[in-house]
């Protein structure tokens, strides 16, 4: 599915310098398919601030 790909690629660009600037890490982001739908799945991991 690389439509779908594409689209993970662009939530990533929109959302991870926000992320980012809250302290986390963007992990991943996925879209996963249940039944018709889609859903985005995004994954954080807190970094450390030392």
């Amino acid at each position: 599915m690389k439509h779908l790909a594409n689209i993970e690629e662009k939530v990533q660009e929109l959302i991870k310098r926000k992320i980012e600037s809250l302290g986390y890490s963007l992990y991943d982001v996925e879209y996963v398919k249940e039944r018709k739908r889609l859903f985005s799945k995004n994954i954080y991991r807190q970094t450390r601030r030392d």
